[in-house]
């Protein structure tokens, strides 16, 4: 029956629905997804263009290739068709993209992000977000995982795990270098966030 599942959603005829305990359900994806106008092939580029730079910026044309799997060719069409929206910035020999008037900084705040999270999934380069020197302990463990992420101010210092016994979670917090009485405290009320999604006790543990 999963290849069915698999066949019919690869059709778009189905698409997942809300878990119900821990079963999967499904949806039919005409009742979910209305039918949209089709987009030419420019304003298809445009679009996919400007909204990639538009949540991930600053990003490469490299980086744009690897998530939306064009060819090099047309992401460089693709940017060039939304060129007056966006600067271009040097960073280490590399040209980034750059909204024209990005938005103001939001507050400093720190996030228990997962495995496969956008933030670090979206760009061939990490070199911007994550110490090359702790990249291999996130990256290239060796069985295709993805290590669950701490960000603090954009940056990547740690990672964390999760267990869930007697009836509580714990999350096990490792940071890179040693954390901060404050970071501490950000990732003990983002424990407790996680915890009350879950309905279940928290205990926070670092090392």
């Amino acid at each position: 029956m999963s290849y069915y599942l698999v066949r019919a959603a690869a059709d778009q005829l189905i698409c997942f629905g809300p878990r119900r305990g821990n079963a999967f359900t499904f949806a039919l994806l005409d009742e979910w997804l209305p039918p949209s106008p089709a987009l030419d092939r420019e304003t298809a580029l445009a679009t996919m263009a400007f909204r990639y730079l538009n949540s991930r910026a600053p990003a490469t044309i490299k980086d744009f290739v690897w998530w939306s799997g064009l060819t090099l060719t047309a992401a460089r069409e693709a940017f060039e068709l939304v060129k007056d929206d966006f600067d271009t910035i040097k960073i280490n020999e590399e040209t980034f993209w750059i909204p024209i008037q990005p938005k103001a900084p939001a507050k400093p705040e720190l996030y228990l992000l997962p495995g496969f999270d956008e933030y670090i999934m979206s760009y061939t380069g990490r070199g911007l977000i994550i110490d090359p020197k702790h990249a291999k302990k996130i990256i290239g463990a060796g069985n295709g995982l993805l290590a669950a992420t701490i960000v603090s101010n954009g940056q990547v210092i740690g990672i964390w795990k999760r267990l869930i016994k007697n009836n509580k979670v714990v999350i096990s917090a490792s940071g890179f270098d040693s954390f901060t009485t404050t970071q501490e405290t950000a990732i003990g009320k983002v424990a407790r966030r996680y915890g009350k999604f879950l309905a279940l006790p928290v205990e926070t543990a670092f090392s």
